[in-house]
């Protein structure tokens, strides 16, 4: 028979006693009324049995002596049925082998109904209650570091932990996929020197450059397997911190990115392929251009020479008849040529000629380093120079909607960068802003044409580029996905949507810039290109060795 519950302080949790002895079970619930818990008294064994298993019970009060159930019995069959829950055994039997006993078999405490029994039982309840929160606490923590184990041993991707020791650390820890990288076993590698590692090891050190107390360091490397083929390594460092947030070892997490860096490669030289499709038949056009009055001028020179030659071959002869008639036949040739029409126009075609050769000349050069493959390492490179030549290529694009305008800061440093990378960003960025302003002009009127500035500044230990549209800016619900691959606004055959998306991977992962964007709807967008300029960072690596590094993560921890 149950009676009536009370909660309090302890909020949801559920105490059920079980005794045949009505009376206790009143005292009991008057003494254990201050700490607020929801308890539930059952005079019967069968009934309690049947309550519990069919909710959810923190704590059991269990007489030792029920009449219609053995306290074994009760305890087996709530194990059975997977409702097992901590209990404490309350008796009048003082017997300590069977305390012990009882204690064994899982008990939480072993009570003896004595005068003082009342008084302690709180203090003994809240107690228990405390150490099961603790308990429980104990095994979620311990379940959540199996799950983080489990998770790390199978990642596809090699973890090593190491002590920060200054000058040799050891290897604490390292999963199945690391230790496959140098052909070995985990076992085998725990507890070796790190310096084992040799020259996978002196890359390690430089990403713990990178990495600080907040966050982790990133780096990209190089490196020959033991196979004896080169592989190319994404390293991630993290600190790991006591509780008086001292460094006590690093873990580095390292990525084969050898396939992926291969494929974006591919991708990227199909995209800067495909720009190039694009603009071909308008650099073809561009080119045509001065060759055809090139052409036109070397016809007339042809002409103007071939006269020149034919008065040159009479002189000779009538110079040679030595005849008195003979000046008056020279001045009426030299008048037939027309002197005067070869002087004014002969210099102004050779002039003509040469600018359009020097035009071709420049856009020959622009192509062939737009489409030259490059070695993808950084060089250093002018990034107005990458300005001017997407300016030039894309010229057929604009100069019938726009205007370009070109701010290019005159003290700009060389950075340090891939060049035919950042020429791609910059061709895509223009391109972009391009047809902004082409899907601008049905909202003007006929024979409007916008603007494109273009603005590059030098700002210390970076460089930044600005190219600004008079289009319509991008609408508030496209602007989260910008950046994300194949997404585009363009009409079928426009765009793939992969210029944008590449030019941030370039920008952020691959040069450490920075690549965002100002809209307004109806006004146009500034696409903002940040990038470093990299002689500093190789100055401040170069006067932050890594030993110095782990000096101070060491002096940190003493």
């Amino acid at each position: 028979m149950a009676v009536e519950s009370d909660t309090g302080s302890w909020g949801h949790v559920k105490v059920v006693a079980v005794d045949d002895d009505r009376n206790f079970l009143r005292v009991l619930k008057c003494a254990v009324q201050k700490l607020g818990i929801d308890l539930i008294c059952f005079e019967e064994g069968t009934a309690a049995l049947e309550y519990i298993l069919q909710g959810d019970i923190d704590l059991l009060l269990l007489d030792l002596g029920l009449p219609d159930i053995t306290a074994d019995d009760l305890v087996d069959r709530l194990n059975k049925s997977n409702r097992a829950v901590p209990f404490i055994l309350i008796t009048a039997l003082s017997d300590t082998a069977l305390a012990v006993d009882w204690m064994r078999h899982g008990a939480a405490d072993y009570l003896v109904k004595t005068s003082e029994l009342i008084e302690m039982i709180p203090a003994v309840i809240e107690r228990t209650l405390k150490q099961l929160k603790r308990e429980k606490k104990l095994v979620e923590v311990e379940d959540s570091l199996r799950l983080v184990q489990s998770a790390v041993e199978q990642a596809s991707d090699g973890v090593v932990i190491f002590t920060s020791d200054e000058t040799d650390p050891s290897i604490v820890y390292c999963n199945k996929s690391f230790s496959l990288l140098l052909q070995t076993t985990p076992e085998t590698l725990e507890g070796q020197k790190m310096s084992r590692l040799e020259v996978l090891y002196k890359e390690f050190t430089k990403v713990i450059e990178n990495a600080d107390l907040a966050a982790a360091g990133d780096y990209e490397c190089r490196w020959i397997g033991i196979d004896g083929r080169p592989r190319e390594l994404s390293l991630q460092a993290f600190p790991v911190l006591n509780r008086l947030n001292q460094v006590i070892s690093f873990m580095v997490w390292v990525r084969d990115v050898t396939k992926h860096n291969r494929v974006l490669r591919q991708l990227s030289e199909a995209q800067k392929l495909e720009s190039i499709g694009r603009l071909a038949s308008g650099v073809a056009h561009e080119v045509n251009t001065p060759i055809q009055y090139v052409h036109e001028n070397l016809r007339f020179l042809e002409k103007s020479a071939n006269e020149a030659l034919e008065i040159l071959d009479k002189l000779k002869i009538l110079a040679s008849k030595g005849q008195e008639n003979s000046l008056d036949e020279i001045r009426r040739a030299i008048e037939n040529l027309d002197l005067n029409f070869l002087k004014s126009e002969v210099p102004g075609a050779l002039n003509d000629s040469l600018e359009g050769i020097d035009h071709v000349t420049k856009i020959v050069k622009t192509m062939n380093e737009f489409s030259h493959p490059g070695t993808g390492k950084k060089v250093r490179f002018d990034i107005n120079r990458a300005i001017e030549g997407a300016i030039m290529m894309t010229r057929t694009q604009w100069k019938h909607h726009a205007q370009v305008l070109t701010y290019l800061d005159p003290s700009m440093p060389l950075i340090d960068c891939v060049p035919d990378e950042i020429q791609r960003v910059v061709l895509n960025l223009i391109t972009n802003a391009v047809h902004a302003v082409k899907h601008a002009e049905p909202l003007h009127d006929k024979g409007w044409k916008g603007t494109i500035a273009i603005r590059s500044r030098y700002l210390g230990n970076n460089v930044e580029m600005r190219i600004r549209d008079t289009g319509a800016g991008i609408p508030e619900q496209h602007c989260p996905r910008i950046f994300e691959p194949f997404f585009t606004t363009k009409g079928v055959g426009e765009g793939t949507g992969q210029g944008l998306a590449m030019s941030r991977t370039i920008v952020l992962d691959r040069h450490e810039g920075s690549l965002d964007f100002e809209t307004e709807e109806g006004k146009g967008t500034i696409f903002i290109m940040t990038l470093p300029v990299g002689i500093q960072k190789e100055m401040a690596r170069n006067q932050r060795s890594p030993k110095t590094l782990l000096a101070n993560h060491v002096e940190g921890e003493r």
